[in-house]
């Protein structure tokens, strides 16, 4: 075995344990919270429970595996491609923003509008969060086209 194989060995099962037990924690969660508590709140406080819960998944398994995915990727150049970095950082921060306005929304707001309005202001927020991706993503994609296109044709 290469020593590259043995150290991406090495690092990978603590983080499989991780996932594993943060999945299981995660349904854990939602059987105990379907079954014991879900009928002490409304509809939309419960949803505002389970995006919290989505959020808090997501932020203790990307802590290990995104920099554990950087560093494997066969692609690590595409990371030093001017302003990469960044849309995957805002992009992030606009996911995290999206999540916590959602979960701020229902807690908060939502049980005085009607579901339908709670829908709009969903697809809304959604709506918003896309577009800002896109406008971010779209032309930083077609300026470094080539480049992308390059390290397509190393693989």
């Amino acid at each position: 075995m290469e020593k590259d194989e043995c150290s991406m060995e090495k690092g990978l099962g603590w983080r499989v344990g991780l996932s594993i037990i943060v999945g299981i924690g995660w349904l854990v969660f939602i059987i105990i919270w379907l079954f014991f508590y879900w009928g002490s709140y409304s509809w939309e406080k419960n949803l505002a429970i389970i995006l919290l819960s989505f959020l808090i998944c997501g932020g203790v398994l990307a802590l290990p595996w995104v920099p554990y995915g950087i560093k494997q990727s066969s692609k690590e150049k595409m990371w030093s491609i001017k302003g990469m970095k960044i849309r995957v950082i805002g992009s992030t921060i606009v996911a995290g923003g999206i999540l916590i306005g959602l979960i701020t929304w229902f807690w908060f707001y939502a049980t005085s509008y009607a579901w339908y309005q709670n829908l709009a202001i969903l697809l809304i927020a959604v709506l918003i969060g896309g577009g800002i991706m896109a406008a971010s993503w779209a032309p930083w994609g077609m300026k470094h086209q080539r480049e992308l296109e390059e390290l397509d044709e190393d693989d």
